[in-house]
């Protein structure tokens, strides 16, 4: 009988490289080979952290999981050596996790203490840290809870482990979360602030947390979730904010403290502008529309208003065509607006006063040009290619919906 895996991040999590032998390989179908080393340092996923990656001989290790208490390295191939194999840890990669998953253990601890907030889940990726609590609570609870936070980085507090020989030695430590779920629970003490079950790496002193920042928050069922970030990467989210805002204070030309000031004056100036460039676009409206019916003409009590209109949003479409309809609602509005690659058409009258429906009159348009689109009796779109010139599906359209009106009038 093969012996289990020696756990040597357990025992120290600071080591990065060692030596152990091949106990036993798993082909698996592909390239993927699992092997078993008779002691590793590699830490396997489970708990909410995620595994070490590195080096195993020449191969790179993939993944590292745990089954049976066994610990299986996932590589490409199979080494030639069996035996005293030089392992490597990608230690930037763990020691981001420790720090990580320690800075959430005392995050979770000054929740409970100050608030009686319980984590109820912990997420950590090598981009993304959040945890999950019970309970809603507003910015400066949680601006208290980060500087309490920090205060026990602060300190520098020692961190222990104990591994329980029985229930009576485990019921001795007052735990923060249950041990349900741990066969043999190992637990993780902030000297005297927090115990906690945790099979995960961490780093010996608090101080090596660095510190804890909180990001965001966001409703999460009952509670919220927070996320956050712990020592490298708030230096590197310090780092990444500070360029923003040097770059914000150099194209603004104004101190940082002033920014929120003059970040609000440019949106109302915007906000301003932007007014004001509808009310332009409106009276442009109403000027175009002017001459639509200057070179419009009547057929049969409808005034057909045909027109070339040049616009890069066909929300002004939609505009221009109400204020025709409403100044005139006997017309029979045909629209081509010309883009880079198509041009769209567009057909509208008012419900009570055309007896034509203008989505078969567009239909025979499209079937003739190869278009797409379609709608309704007093309403229909659709878009033609941009070789066929919108003067002359103007002109096919005129004279379509002039037959259909003689139909209508004889009928």
């Amino acid at each position: 009988m093969l012996m289990p895996t020696v756990k040597i991040y357990h025992k120290n999590p600071y080591i990065k490289e060692f030596h152990a032998n091949i106990t036993k390989i798993d082909q698996k179908p592909g390239k993927d080979v699992h092997i078993k080393l008779n002691q590793t340092a590699f830490y396997p996923e489970g708990g909410g952290q995620p595994c070490d990656l590195g080096f195993i001989g020449d191969f790179r290790v993939k993944r590292v999981f745990e089954e049976d208490g066994d610990v299986f390295h996932v590589i490409e191939g199979i080494p030639k050596q069996f035996e005293n194999l030089p392992c490597v840890i990608d230690w930037k990669r763990r020691f981001d996790f420790m720090q990580q998953h320690l800075g959430q253990h005392i995050l979770s601890a000054s929740l409970e203490k100050l608030f009686e907030a319980e984590t109820v889940g912990f997420h950590l990726t090598e981009d993304n840290l959040t945890i999950d609590i019970d309970k809603q609570l507003d910015s400066s609870d949680l601006d208290r809870i980060e500087y309490f936070a920090n205060q026990i980085i602060y300190g520098n507090l020692y961190v222990k482990t104990h591994c329980p020989s029985n229930q009576s030695e485990l019921a001795s430590f007052p735990l923060r979360k249950d041990v349900a779920g741990y066969s043999n629970p190992r637990i993780v003490e902030i000297d005297q602030f927090d115990y906690s079950p945790c099979g995960g790496t961490h780093p010996k002193r608090t101080g090596e947390v660095g510190i804890i920042k909180i990001l965001n928050c966001s409703t999460h069922r009952e509670g919220l979730r927070i996320e956050f970030v712990c020592g490298n990467r708030a230096l590197k989210d310090y780092a990444e904010k500070t360029s923003v805002l040097s770059s914000l204070k150099s194209e603004l030309s104004c101190s940082e403290k002033d920014l929120p000031t003059r970040c609000a004056g440019m949106k109302n100036d915007l906000k301003e502008i932007t007014s004001k460039s509808k009310r332009t676009s409106e009276r442009l409206l109403d000027y175009q529309i002017d001459e639509m019916y200057g070179n419009s003409r009547i057929h049969n009590g409808h005034r057909l208003v045909s027109h070339v209109f040049e616009t890069d949003n066909l929300k002004d479409a939609s505009v221009l065509t109400s204020k025709v309809l409403k100044r005139d609602p006997s017309a029979i509005l045909i629209l081509a607006c010309p883009g880079i690659d198509f041009t769209t058409v567009l057909l509208a009258s008012s419900t009570s006063e055309n007896p034509l429906d203008l989505n078969l009159v567009l239909k025979d348009l499209l079937d003739k040009y190869n278009g797409r689109g379609g709608g309704k009796a007093h309403h229909a779109q659709g878009i033609i290619g941009g070789e066929v010139p919108p003067d002359q599906l103007l002109h096919v359209l005129q004279s379509k919906i002039t037959l259909e009106l003689e139909k209508s009038k004889n009928k």
